[in-house]
């Protein structure tokens, strides 16, 4: 699936630069795989941008089928990560 800048929670990553955590993939409303997640049973969900300096360069995401809180920790893990790869 190809999404633009602004599209989605990976568009919205990848437009702001910023790390978006989805405690429940199903109250964003800019999800856009709905069905699929309900059928796999994914509950919450984390996109954040692959940043070289100021500029993104891609977004990862990643699912949990357990409903997940905002982790203020594992924020700063993901976000350092994406700025190192």
């Amino acid at each position: 699936m190809t999404l633009s800048r602004g599209q989605g929670a990976p568009g919205e990553a990848w437009a702001t630069g910023q790390t978006i955590w989805l405690p429940k993939v199903s109250n964003y409303a800019g999800f856009n795989r709905p069905e699929a997640a309900r059928r796999d049973g994914i509950s919450s969900g984390v996109a954040f941008p692959i940043s070289l300096g100021e500029e993104q360069l891609g977004v990862i995401e990643l699912f949990s089928r357990d409903e997940r809180q905002p982790d203020g920790d594992l924020i700063r893990l993901v976000t350092n990560l994406g700025s190192q790869l």
